[in-house]
């Protein structure tokens, strides 16, 4: 999986797993616990949000090969196993070490969630809006957009996912697991 690919999906999956952790002011999704299949499609617009420092290690021919690949995965799903316990959504899915986070829940109820979530860092700020809709027990759907910037850098991500209950155990999944 490409990196803008891996970056949008864990991006997706750390504000899904945010979005299930039970908040004082928002009511937990309806949802069944075990294993899951998230599918999530992204597209990806401006220049990968990283610094300077880091774009200057890379080499300019690795740096056009990247950019290339980064386009060239738009708009293609991926799909990842995960694991939904008590526990984890108990824990809060505390995604962001070293950031500051605030949340704003928009919408909160057994079939929908509405949340802006936005986080500043020495590296930058990102904001996140995300809309998910549990159809029923077994299956979830939403949109998230996601604006991070670094210094002049901006990227904006805008995705879709869909995801659906497998199993009540989980298997060999601990946590998350990206297909390939």
């Amino acid at each position: 999986m490409h990196l803008r690919s891996r970056l949008a999906f864990f991006g997706f999956l750390a504000v899904l797993a945010t979005l299930l952790a039970q908040a004082a002011d928002m009511i937990k999704p309806n949802i069944k616990l075990g294993l899951w299949e998230i599918t999530t499609t992204t597209k990806m617009a401006g220049m990968p949000a990283i610094s300077d420092e880091m774009l200057a290690k890379i080499p300019p021919e690795r740096r056009a090969r990247m950019l290339a690949a980064l386009q060239a995965s738009s708009g293609k799903p991926h799909v990842a196993k995960e694991c939904m316990t008590e526990e984890k959504i108990a824990r809060g899915f505390k995604a962001d070490e070293g950031s500051s986070c605030t949340r704003k829940v928009l919408a909160s109820s057994g079939s929908e969630v509405k949340v802006h979530d936005e986080c500043t860092s020495e590296e930058g700020k990102r904001t996140v809006d995300g809309h998910f809709q549990m159809t029923d027990h077994e299956h979830m759907t939403g949109t998230v957009h996601i604006v991070t910037t670094r210094g002049e850098r901006t990227m904006n991500l805008d995705g879709t996912l869909e995801g659906k209950w497998l199993s009540a155990s989980c298997g060999a999944v601990k946590d998350v697991e990206v297909e390939k």
